[in-house]
């Protein structure tokens, strides 16, 4: 039964979620983090277990699925989730809807992991932008035009979607209704097409959608007055409740609600201070409700967040961060003051069904922790590193005599930042697109790879000089591109030289190649890297 006092049995630490000593914090509550609570402290991860049967956390990546919307026009979102109160949809449109379109089984609440562009809708134009929520009323008539492509989290409900009662705090935290953009009436005049197509969205009724076709322009309004409109909100704007000494549980960051669905804003906040303080989430098993975690993106205390990520956790199973992530934020809580994370969070009071194109994509069906592998979206970025030539003997396979030019390429992850690089050089280079170059960028590292001034030709290499273009690489790295470690990755015949390079950085003495003409390797001023990684690495 309920109770203001609760028991403690066994061995329990003084202050919640905090002060573990080894322990794993499991928390057995009801009614979503509000109801009666037990915490069970373990010896184990609960996480660790393997799965058979229907019900298991699926973790599937955006990027991997494929909306109808994303290569026909006249296409649809793609469905991942359902249940009897909402479904959970993936739109990723880069052109313009050749129709309008009503969804009316319920509200529509979504959120643009990425892209910008224009909604046109009965009550006037919207913009969108990365990071906005987009509220669009029942039955509402509008168009999306994007910018650029574009990526949508969509939530339907069966209900309206209400800004939760006031608590504690007040009418503005942590949503302020008052920062949401609410569009301007601007009727769109015919444009001389014989009939506009109108869809009607209805998952309650087989057979749909229904058409509907109208001989004018359905956005003529010219005007609107009332209280259930259209909006966007976006994000930065949160308001964003935080405890120095408690990590607080996930309804504190209730953004909007309808009946059975509850959405959910975890953003950039500072960090539990008071030492002792568990700052990840406590392992749950959310025992009434389904639970849908999307990635937009940021990092945990040094983790990336894998952006585009969708991760379910169905009632009664065990999730949380993995006890490496948990251990790292404990060994890490001087360095970071901070948690730069973006999670967009559904919570379902009904248990929500699994498209078969999201269970065709789980990323893990029989894994063991909540580590996923992820796949990330880089720019290969080519420039160029230019110097003085300061050798007697002009070498100009670079380009002008007085310059040594280093073709040069960085292969940088969209949207996982990092302070640290792999450097590639290879003595007559050539290696810019090799499998593991790729892979190490897809992995989401930062990889630099830069071709020495012999690119293509050996028959006048002179080692000291190839030194001498990876020491101007890694300073390049470092003094232009902001990179604050860089790492020596040697394949090859690129091991040899990374290190030689290191102990030359060192320790300098060579003072002239064998020939004579070489650089003086002492008064280059080498910067030592901060770490070397040697694969398939000979003389």
């Amino acid at each position: 039964m309920e109770s203001f006092i609760h028991l403690r049995k066994g061995t329990t630490p003084r202050r919640l979620h905090a002060d573990l000593d080894g322990l794993k914090d499991d928390e057995l509550g009801r009614g979503g983090f509000t109801g009666r609570t037990a915490n069970l402290y373990r010896r184990h991860d609960p996480t660790a277990y393997r799965t058979s049967g229907p019900l298991r956390p699926i973790d599937v990546l955006s990027s991997e699925l494929k909306p109808g919307d994303a290569s026909d026009a006249h296409g649809d979102p793609l469905l991942m989730f359902s249940n009897a109160d909402c479904q959970v949809l993936l739109s990723r449109r880069s052109e313009p809807m050749p129709f309008f379109v009503r969804y009316v089984d319920g509200d529509l609440l979504c959120f643009v992991h990425r892209g910008a562009g224009l909604l046109e809708t009965e009550f006037g134009p919207l913009r969108y932008r990365d990071g906005d929520w987009v509220y669009i009323p029942k039955a509402c008539t509008w168009r999306q035009v994007p910018d650029q492509e574009s990526t949508w989290l969509m939530i339907q409900a069966t209900d309206e979607f209400r800004v939760p009662p006031a608590g504690a705090l007040g009418r503005h935290f942590p949503f302020d209704p008052s920062q949401v953009v609410i569009p301007e009436p601007e009727p769109i005049d015919d444009d001389g097409r014989d009939e506009y197509e109108v869809r009607l969205v209805h998952p309650s009724v087989p057979g749909g959608p229904t058409t509907l076709y109208y001989q004018h322009h359905p956005l003529d309004v010219e005007g609107w007055r009332g209280d259930n409109f259209p909006f966007t909100f976006n994000i930065a704007d949160y308001n964003v409740i935080t405890s120095d000494s408690v990590h607080l549980p996930p309804t504190v960051h209730l953004f909007m609600q309808a009946t059975g669905v509850y959405v959910m804003n975890f953003l950039p906040k500072r960090a539990e201070g008071v030492a002792g303080t568990e700052r990840t989430p406590w392992y749950h098993r959310n025992v009434d409700y389904d639970e849908i975690a999307f990635f937009h993106g940021g990092s945990l205390y040094g983790i990336p967040m894998p952006p585009g990520l969708v991760s379910h956790a169905p009632q009664g199973l065990h999730h949380g961060a993995p006890e490496k992530a948990r251990e790292r934020a404990r060994r890490k809580f001087d360095d970071y003051s901070h948690v730069d994370w973006s999670v967009i969070a559904i919570d379902t009071r009904r248990r929500l069904v699994p498209s078969a194109e999201v269970l065709a994509n789980d990323l893990g069906p029989t894994r063991v922790t909540t580590e996923v592998p992820v796949k990330h979206d880089y720019e290969r970025i080519p420039y160029l590193v230019a110097y003085q030539n300061t050798s007697s003997v002009r070498d100009v396979y670079g380009g002008l005599a007085e310059l040594v030019v280093l073709e040069s390429y960085l292969l940088k992850p969209r949207f996982n930042p990092s302070d640290t690089v792999l450097v590639f050089m290879h003595p007559i280079g050539g290696g810019a697109y090799l499998p593991m170059i790729n892979a190490l960028a897809r992995a989401g590292h930062h990889v630099i790879y830069c071709n020495s001034r012999f690119r293509g030709t050996d028959s006048a290499l002179l080692m000291e000089k190839v030194v001498e273009d990876l020491g101007e690489c890694i300073k390049d790295a470092k003094n232009r591109l902001g990179y604050q470690k860089v790492v020596l990755a040697g394949w090859s015949g690129g091991g040899s030289l990374s290190v030689f390079y290191q102990q030359q950085a060192h320790h300098p003495t060579v003072t002239a190649s064998p020939s004579g003409d070489g650089p003086d390797l002492t008064k280059l001023g080498l910067i030592p890297a901060d770490g070397s990684v040697n694969d398939f690495a000979h003389d």
